[in-house]
């Protein structure tokens, strides 16, 4: 018996980055694709750590440390390019 592959839905998700690597509010808004909601915040801070620390050398622990510290805002279903913010 074969193991029953779930499929990967498309998320758009807004993340803040920790108070610590910014002056002020910053944010990230990332397209991922996962099999939950949850995976996709987790895809989504890893995406933004990855941007933070893009060019540095950094091991895989110290990428999952930081990529815990931004706090998920919004998930969305399906990838959402065009927000208008009014």
């Amino acid at each position: 018996m074969t193991a029953k592959r779930i499929k990967q839905k498309p998320y758009s998700v807004l993340v803040i980055y920790p108070d610590y690597v910014s002056d002020g509010p910053e944010t990230y808004y990332g397209f991922v694709r996962a099999e939950s909601p949850s995976e996709a915040a987790d895809k989504a801070q890893l995406q933004a750590a990855r941007a933070l620390r893009h060019g540095d050398e950094v091991d895989r622990d110290d990428l999952r440390e930081l990529a815990n510290d931004f706090k998920v805002e919004l998930i969305i279903r399906g990838h959402q390019r065009g927000l208008a913010w009014e």
